[in-house]
């Protein structure tokens, strides 16, 4: 007679299918805290099976239905972990905060938790970090089901358990590739188009599959597309649901896209009386009133902005709002109304946060110093992070269209603190 299978303090349970090159950076680590970790292959061609148990994991073989929810029920069935925690195979948790997992188990009057998924939506230096809290860390019992052939969801069964759960908000991050160029989006925006279609045919009252049929054309920028999807989905999005407020703000940057700013702010406002602790409507209304020529406005959104990001993540929201593109809009609403050493001390803090960016930067800070002059220029080049050989390759990129020679010599003088060489100064004179 087989022995009776132990419980654990924790499952680890993944959904993977041709995923051989991920599941070593998704599993690394988590030994430690999960005492089982459950790998479900939904129909591989290549050694994802063989991958999983080499680092683990037991593999349970499940056949791909259109059905997401139907893979990840069969994962909790053979789950003996008094919690669950489930992760994608283009995922893995900050391995700085797998030991912040433990402790979470032992907070006995708890349910569960949202953990934060972190998903770069870009490499280039206009490109953002989409922040979205989660609920991927719960409480196992066997009442509890996803449901959804996409976009799958447990709260649902958990709300009609208990309907006031204990649930918290952990600060664990995850970080989510499967945004990145070249990370299978093309074969994973066809397959989600495809099933949330199906999913709309099936649950015409649910606004869920609308909204997210809307998301995925929004992510290939089919704004017109999305904007439809979006209007279909609100009057079947009742107050509390949990992306009420992410529809606010994906109706208002469709509605801005394709060109319509008065309606697009309408709705930013519209959604702040529901949601004043967001972010992303902050930054949204900072930018549009900038846009619009309000700079005065513009700047009290962008403080706004910055102060509901100093508390925890609750909305799905960018890092840029929650950092750099809030100083940044900052720093160009101070510039348009004159300020220079303003907007040079909000360009010096998007500077230090965004490493990616930190050229663009410096090249509003060049423009600011040819009009103010150097005198202005003292913070920013304080900002650290190679500010001034930065700076001064934007001034360098713009000598001759906005630079006289006097004011460019003033300025290097500034930055480097001594005197222009003077076979420099010729060449650069004859240039200007």
């Amino acid at each position: 007679m087989a022995a009776p299978r132990k419980n654990v303090a924790l499952s680890l349970c993944v959904i993977a299918r041709d995923e051989e090159a991920a599941l070593p950076e998704c599993l690394a680590g988590m030994a430690g805290v999960a005492g089982q970790i459950i790998v479900v292959d939904t129909g591989s061609r290549d050694a994802t099976a063989e991958t999983a148990r080499r680092l683990g994991a037991e593999v349970l073989h499940h056949p791909w239905r259109e059905d997401f929810a139907s893979a990840r029920n069969a994962a909790l069935e053979a789950a003996r972990g008094n919690w669950v925690l489930f992760l994608d195979a283009d995922e893995r948790i900050f391995p700085e905060d797998i030991p912040s997992i433990a402790p979470l188990l032992r907070r006995r009057s708890k349910d569960g938790f949202f953990l934060e998924i972190h998903s770069p939506l870009g490499t280039g230096p206009r490109s953002d970090i989409q922040i979205i809290p989660r609920f991927r860390l719960f409480r196992r019992r066997p009442e509890l089901r996803f449901e959804g052939r996409i976009h799958e969801q447990i709260l649902p069964s958990l709300f009609r358990l208990k309907p006031v759960p204990a649930i918290d908000h952990a600060g664990v991050r995850i970080l989510h590739l499967g945004y990145l160029p070249g990370a299978r989006r093309e074969e994973r925006l066809r397959q989600n188009l495809a099933l949330l279609r199906q999913e709309i045919l099936e649950k015409p009252e649910d606004g869920f599959p609308l909204f997210n049929l809307g998301c995925a054309y929004l992510e290939s920028d089919r704004f017109a597309e999305a904007l439809a999807c979006f209007k279909q989905a609100a009057p079947l999005a009742p107050r509390g649901i949990s992306y009420r407020s992410l529809l606010a703000r994906n109706t208002a940057r469709c509605l801005a896209e394709l060109g319509d700013g008065e309606k697009a702010m309408g709705t930013v406002r519209a959604g702040l009386e529901e949601f004043p602790d967001y972010p992303d409507l902050h930054l949204l209304e900072g930018e549009l009133a900038l846009a619009s020529g309000r700079a005065s406005e513009a700047s009290a959104a962008f403080h706004r902005c910055l102060l509901s990001a100093s508390a925890p993540v609750r909305h799905p929201s960018s890092a840029g709002a929650l950092g750099f593109k809030a100083w940044e809009g900052l720093g160009d609403a101070r510039a348009a109304a004159g300020a220079a050493p303003q907007a040079l001390e909000a360009y010096r803090k998007a500077f230090i946060l965004q490493a990616s960016r930190r050229h663009l930067v410096a090249e509003k800070a060049a423009r600011m110093a040819a009009v103010s002059g150097s005198h202005v220029l003292r913070s920013f080049l304080n900002a650290g992070d190679g500010a001034r050989d930065l700076f001064t390759a934007a001034v360098l990129a713009r000598l001759g269209d906005h630079w006289p020679s006097a004011d460019f010599l003033e300025v290097m003088e500034a930055v480097h603190g001594l005197p222009v060489p003077i076979a420099l100064v010729k060449a650069l004179q004859r240039r200007a």
